[in-house]
């Protein structure tokens, strides 16, 4: 739930505290608007949103999500966090993998939080209003967004939410809650909204019901609970979501901004009243069933089983067991006291004041990356104060109690007593007694001989809270709410006695601003003036002193004072030589609210709000005079060399020349998004905090021309910042203490070129110019730097060079050095070079392996990479040789020659083309020489690249069968497939084309009388060490005769290829048995053998295979009417079957046939069967393929 905190300042003083952080993890956070600064750290926050899901807390705490182990309540461990968000959050929930962020005007974001220690943003959405509180269900978010109502984001795809639709609800959307089809909305002084979006893109208001100032909701059987901000819980009958209707109230919660449901009990975040428990198991009689104060502003809650989880606020998360929800028990609490107002640095530490009860702060900074607090231990329900004696801590723990801790292993503190009898607001110790400021019960004086048993033993009632408590000798001094002291004589613990009182003035700390040096701290706490603290122990700073004289709002240190910005009373001067008793030492009232000052020298430059920088002489600490003002508005001041540089409000950053402190003048400004703030200065670079969130870092290299050097979006407006070593520390109310690092952009000089290079003729002259730009448009002055060749006339940028005797190709360096006016400088050099023509070979292609009988294809490019044309002619040479230097007996390849000239930087190509016969395999040399004869006049220092050498090897196939697979049987008349597969076993790829041959043989051995099966032509190229596979499937001839054979493959059967060998292409023989079928009618049968013309007979008949080899299909069987039972073309055909079914050798089939008796004379006729009457198949006897019956025809 959402949760907008404003600072609330609490009248309690100083304490001191066992400091409770655990270490983040480090992320990297890339600003929306970010330029050379990067985030670094943070540590603390306010936390104003909670979600539970499973054993894990999901908090929002400032502008990071921190996610929580809750294995044991009593210690929560944070298992990761993601780096900062845009802004703080103020609304959360988790679903699935994802936590959906309600970022306020940073609309939704979407964490995967899949692995708990490495949650990662992955998508956001930015929604019209600011995102207050979101519920997800079904793929869709539920954003209630302040005055842009209800926003309804599809977010099935979580890393790319877009927009569903929306409801304008009129009022301000604080919060949603999801039952079924509807979103119930708390929409501010318009009440409780019930929007039916059961149609997501098109949501409509159902019904509304005003309850007051409608803060927050949750919805539970029936039931909606809304938080009020003045009328506490009002509860809704939401049976029928068309017409809610209130079913009870419970007004003494005041304020609250949050509510829970787990069981029969509402858990209600009540502001400063802390947890509040409401029974609601009667809805229209709520009432409260226990309470918890905390020292926060309880704005979140969530519940889960016997737990509840309270954001609050600056305090942190705080964790509770309500098993008995009549005495919820604090377990534990996490998180860093928020809210802090004043920053300084010291060596490793950086001191924060609190301008709440929680006192000055140390944090480890030594490592920058990684903030840690100075010291770890125990965290109390409240901890409002705590001392400590040998082993033992004693914590006042507000309505906990008296709580004794044994610390003798400081990382592992633990609990072994405790006394409750008030509200434990401060502790003393002296001897074996705890004196205990508690609260309504006054004083209490208790025993602590037995750490693990301690006991009251007398006690003084105050007449309001008692909140403080010292002791010396003696005497107890209580302080109460009414800002009253009182003198308590404590020399019989047993009876305590008041014996004075003492009416003080609200002592309100406010801490503004801190210094530190040495082993103190000093505080500019507003009206209890200046504070000084002893930080020897970081872990546990004291106060030691303290000196009041106006409002006291910043600090600064020279020497042995105190400069103080006293608010109205302008300019205080402390003696801090004794810091236990610091002394006034001199004053200068200024004429407006003195809020920040810094000395430099003999001067103290005073922010004086509206009245601007005053400049104050302090040469004289007792006398300080102003000698010089300038400006209407300054909140913030650093001096840093002779400028001061003043936080402006809306005037921006103003940077005032005061080298004369008694007339300052402004050199120049810098606008900044807001107004300015705080401001720092290191070196050239000034840090200054807007109003909207900035921090800028302004270049004031040239103070008349500021410019930014870095920028970066805060989560919110900072309240404080130190700028030591390169971090920028800062701190705000929501957003704990963040830590930047700002990387300085490089310098960027002017661009600088000489331009050139240039080329001369022999004892020439040529003129050399420079140019130059700046980006920031300064002009740019040039400076020659030349060796002992000679020039004159030198003019700005322009050189006359003149060249002495060279020889072609050699070179002079000139360098020229630009500089803008802020003497940044860079540099360019050119050179002169005498002119000449310069062949070089940029590339000569040679086969790195060459196979025998195939031709070479070689080519080369030549360009003139020199500085003159090439006149002509000259001759380019190709040669062949066992060894890389070119001899006489080497092989000439080819010559080519040049007729025409060739320009600067133009190329031509050659080449030459041979097949290699009848060479040997072996490696040779390749050797390209252009300019063979040496015709031209080149660069001397060049003549190297005239030549390329390369090698060639020459290799060779050699092709073997290596498989052949033919079937055992084959039937004469039908296909076989034969297979066969051979390798290259030549170091040469064989080339394509070539054809291999399959023969059917009597024996084993090829013969040039084996009978050709098939071909196959190979047109892919086989590399060496490779192979392939071939496939036909031939047809038996029908002209074979049944027998054993044996199939014979020859890989190149025509020799096409030059192989190694030719020995190896032929493999041995596969045995084949050729078998050929016979098919046999045995049977034929009619159901008539008698019939008239016209009329339907059935006739069936069976067929034998008598032969040795398988009848393939398809074939035909016909039947005939035939006049003389012999079988002739003139017979009657009276019907067909064919036959779609392989018959085995001894296998037989039978079909069945429904024919009609042809019209035909009446008399005897034969019923004849033809069994393959097309002939398809080859028979091993074609005669015995018919059968027949008689077959009478009647009239």
């Amino acid at each position: 739930m959402r949760g907008s905190l404003r600072p609330f300042l609490i009248a309690l003083p100083l304490l001191l505290s066992l400091l409770i952080l655990l270490v983040p993890e480090h992320a990297t956070p890339v600003s929306a608007d970010s330029k050379n600064v990067t985030f670094v750290d943070q540590i603390g926050g306010t936390v104003a949103a909670v979600a539970v899901n499973g054993n894990r807390a999901y908090v929002g705490m400032g502008a990071r999500l921190v996610i929580l182990d809750l294995t044991a309540p009593t210690a929560p461990a944070m298992l990761g966090q993601t780096g900062l968000l845009p802004r703080p959050i103020e609304g959360l929930t988790v679903s699935d993998r994802y936590a959906y962020v309600a970022d306020g005007p940073a609309g939704l974001r979407v964490i995967d939080v899949s692995d708990p220690a490495r949650p990662a943003e992955v998508g956001s959405y930015q929604t019209p209003g600011e995102a207050l509180g979101v519920v997800v269900q079904g793929g869709r978010a539920y954003v209630s967004a302040s005055t842009a109502g209800l926003q309804v984001l599809d977010v099935s795809d979580p890393a790319h939410p877009i927009y569903a639709g929306s409801y304008d609800t009129q009022g301000y959307a604080w919060d949603v809650a999801l039952s079924g089809n509807y979103a119930f909305v708390t929409d501010g002084f318009e009440g409780l909204h019930v929007i039916d979006v059961s149609n997501a893109s098109r949501p409509t208001l159902l019904s509304s019901l005003p309850v007051g100032y409608a803060r927050a909701v949750a919805v539970s059987w029936g039931f909606a609970y809304v938080a009020t901000m003045g009328s506490g819980l009002a509860v809704i009958d939401i049976s029928n979501p068309a017409h809610p209707t209130q079913s009870g109230s419970l007004d003494a919660l005041g304020y609250a901004w949050d509510v829970s449901i787990s069981g029969t009990h509402a858990y209600v975040a009540a502001g400063t009243l802390g947890l509040r428990v409401v029974d609601v198991s009667n809805p229209t009689h709520p009432t409260v069933a226990s309470f918890y104060d905390v020292p926060g502003n309880g704005v979140g809650i969530a519940s889960a089983g016997n737990y509840a989880f309270l954001a609050d606020g600056s305090a942190g998360l705080r964790i509770f067991d309500v098993s008995d929800t009549a005495r919820p028990k604090e377990l534990s609490s996490y998180g860093m006291p928020g809210e802090v107002q004043g920053l300084a640095l010291s060596g490793s530490y950086a001191y924060m004041a609190s301008r709440l009860s929680m006192g000055l702060r140390a944090v480890d900074i030594s490592d920058p990356v990684r903030l840690m607090a100075a010291s770890s231990g125990y965290r109390p329900a409240i901890g409002w104060s705590v001392a400590v004696s040998g082993s033992y801590a004693y914590m006042a723990d507000g309505a906990s109690g008296l709580r004794v801790m044994d610390i003798s292993d400081p990382t592992q503190p633990t609990e072994v007593g405790s006394y409750v009898r008030g509200n434990a607001r401060g502790v003393a110790l002296a001897g074996q007694y705890a004196y205990v400021a508690d609260g309504a019960q006054g004083l209490s004086i208790v025993d602590v001989s037995d750490p693990t048993c301690p006991a009251l033993v007398g006690s003084f009632a105050t007449p309001d809270e008692a909140v403080r408590v010292v002791i010396s000798g003696a005497k107890a001094y209580v302080t109460d709410q009414d800002g009253i002291l009182w003198t308590v004589d404590v020399s019989d613990p047993t009876h305590p006695r008041p014996i004075d009182r003492d009416d003080m003035p609200g002592r309100v700390g406010y801490a503004w601003d801190i210094a530190v040096s040495g082993s103190y701290a000093y505080v500019a706490d507003d009206n209890p003036g200046l504070r000084v603290m002893d930080v020897s122990d970081p872990t546990n700073p004291t106060e030691v002193g303290s000196y009041v004289r106006g409002d006291a709002r910043g600090v600064a240190l020279a020497d042995h004072y105190a400069y103080v910005a006293d608010g109205a009373m302008g300019l205080s001067v402390v003696d801090i030589s004794d810091p236990a008793h610091p002394a006034p030492a001199g004053s200068y009232d200024t004429p407006g609210e003195a809020v920040r000052v810094v000395v430099s020298g003999n001067y103290a430059f005073v922010a004086d709000r509206e009245q601007g920088l005053r400049i104050v002489d302090v040469s004289d600490p007792i006398r300080p005079n102003e000698v010089g003002s300038y400006g209407r508005d300054a909140h913030d001041v650093a001096v840093f060399g002779s400028y001061a540089f003043v936080a402006a409000g809306g005037g921006g950053l103003r940077i005032i020349d005061v080298s004369d402190p008694a007339n300052p003048k402004e050199s120049g400004s810098y606008s900044t998004q807001g107004e300015a703030w705080n401001v720092s200065a290191i070196d050239r670079y000034v840090f200054v905090t807007d109003g909207a969130r900035n921090l800028s870092v302004v270049d004031v290299l040239e103070p008349d021309r500021p410019r930014l050097a870095g920028r970066y979006d805060l989560p919110e407006v900072a309240e404080h910042m130190v700028v030591s070593n390169g971090y920028v520390y800062l701190i705000g109310n929501q957003m704990g203490l963040v830590t930047l690092q700002f990387t300085p952009p490089p310098d960027v000089p002017p661009t600088v070129s000489a331009n050139g290079p240039y080329l001369v003729e022999l004892r020439g002259t040529v003129v050399l110019n420079a140019t130059g730009s700046d980006a920031d448009g300064d002009p740019v002055t040039f400076v020659w730097d030349l060796d002992n060749d000679g020039s004159f006339d030198v003019a700005g940028d322009r050189l006359l060079f003149l060249a002495k005797e060279r020889k072609p190709g050699t070179s002079q360096t000139v360098v020229v050095q630009g500089c803008d006016r802020r003497r940044f400088c860079s540099t360019s050099s050119t050179t002169v070079t005498v002119a000449g023509p310069d062949l070089a070979t940029t590339q000569f292609d040679v086969p790195s392996v060459v196979i025998a009988g195939q031709p070479v294809s070689i080519t080369w490019t030549v360009q003139n990479q020199g500085t003159r044309i090439a006149q002509p002619t000259w001759i380019d040479r190709v040669y062949v040789s066992a060894d890389a230097n070119p001899s006489s007996d080497d092989v000439t390849l080819g010559n080519q020659g040049h007729r025409a000239a060739l320009p600067t930087g133009d190329s031509y190509s050659g080449g030459s083309s041979q097949r290699l016969l009848n060479v040997a395999p072996g490696t040779y040399f390749v050797i390209l020489s252009t300019d063979a004869d040496g015709r031209l006049a080149e660069i001397e220092t060049n003549t190297a690249n005239n030549s390329a050498v390369r090698t060639m090897r020459v290799v060779a196939p050699d092709l073997t069968p290596t498989e052949l697979i033919s079937p055992p049987v084959g039937v004469i008349g039908q296909p076989i497939t034969l297979t066969w597969s051979v390798q290259n076993q030549g170091d040469g790829e064989a080339l394509p084309t070539w054809i291999d041959r399959v023969y059917l043989s009597t024996d084993s051995m090829y013969s040039d009388d084996d009978t050709l099966l098939g071909n196959q032509a190979r047109s892919s190229a086989v590399p060496a060490g490779s192979g392939y596979s071939m496939t036909v499937a031939p047809r038996l001839q029908s002209t074979l005769a049944t027998g054993n054979y044996y199939v014979i493959v020859r890989a190149d059967a025509d020799g096409r290829l030059a192989e190694a060998s030719d020995d190896n292409n032929t493999a041995l023989g596969v045995p084949i048995v050729l078998q050929m079928s016979n098919l046999v009618p045995t049977a034929l049968s009619s159901t008539h053998i008698t019939a008239q013309a016209g009329q339907f007979i059935t006739v069936t008949w069976t067929v034998d295979n008598r032969g040795s080899g398988e009848a393939r299909p398809t074939w035909m069987d016909r039947l005939y009417f035939s006049t003389d039972g012999a079988w002739s073309d003139d017979d009657t055909l009276a019907g067909a079957r064919p036959h779609s079914m392989a018959v085995e050798p001894g296998q037989s089939y039978s079909e069945t046939l429904r024919v009609r008796v042809p019209t035909l004379p009446a008399g005897d006729y034969a019923l004849i069967i033809k069994v393959d009457a097309d002939g398809r198949l080859p028979e091993s006897d074609e005669n015995d393929n018919m059968g027949k019956i008689p077959f009478t025809i009647t009239p």
